[in-house]
């Protein structure tokens, strides 16, 4: 049996599943079962034998990891940059990177297979070559007027700035610590939701927050489970 791959979500076992992005096989042999992922975007494979059949699977968006540095930031430039005047808050919504994961259920119980980046995986420098951190760089879109992301390949972030400073400020970048992170998903929307607290051009702190959304949005499973185990807020100290 076939499925087509149109939303996020749980699905029942299948020998195949497959869209434009992905194609991905289950087959029985022997004891074992085997698991085959074709990215169809960056003609990637990867394969491994699971002990059970599935009895379903879920695919859904997670946290932009990246397989290259182990980093839980991402790097948010903002395009055109925004220029908030002094004790303003602006609420914007803009486009960020999601990874897709692959999760197995066996015995009533969810566990991870696989992830993919579908969007462009690049990595920048936040503040100087000594002290400065690595992050997962995104270019972010202003989404206006209800525009849509790219299934697979982004999600929204609905995101308070707020400027607690004397001055006007002009917001170029925004670092956010990913394991923080709450996505919620319906068909194929992402949604997660973050403030920024501005003091001034150098220094911000900012944090991931529970989105407000409607019942039939699910949350995805973590990833990262740190953020039950650590603070939420992120210091930006090299600059906005």
């Amino acid at each position: 049996m076939s499925l087509s791959i149109a939303r996020y979500g749980v699905f029942p076992f299948a020998n195949n599943y497959t869209n434009e992005f992905l194609e991905i096989n289950f087959s029985k042999q022997s004891e074992l079962c085997f698991y085959e992922r074709l990215n169809k975007i960056k003609g990637e494979n990867f394969s491994t034998y699971i002990s059970k059949v599935p009895e379903n699977i879920i695919i859904q968006p997670s946290e932009p990891l990246n397989s290259v540095v182990n980093s839980n930031l991402l790097f948010l430039e903002l395009n055109p940059p925004l220029t908030l005047f002094p004790k303003y808050t602006q609420d914007v919504v803009l486009d960020f990177p999601i990874s897709l994961s692959i999760f197995v259920s066996i015995d009533g119980s969810y566990h991870l297979l696989d992830f993919i980046n579908f969007a462009k995986t690049k990595l920048a420098l936040y503040g100087d070559p000594h002290k400065g951190l690595i992050g997962r760089y995104w270019k972010s879109n202003y989404l206006i007027d209800n525009q849509t992301t790219e299934f697979f390949k982004t999600g929204k972030l609905n995101i308070s700035i707020s400027n607690t400073s004397d001055s006007l400020v002009k917001v170029q970048k925004i670092l956010l610590d990913f394991a923080n992170i709450l996505i919620f998903y319906k068909e194929q929307e992402v949604v997660a939701s973050a403030k920024m607290s501005i003091s001034s051009s150098i220094f911000a702190e900012t944090e991931f927050v529970r989105p407000r959304l409607p019942n039939d949005f699910t949350q995805t499973i973590d990833l990262i489970p740190s953020k039950k185990l650590f603070g939420n807020k992120f210091t930006m100290e090299f600059g906005i």
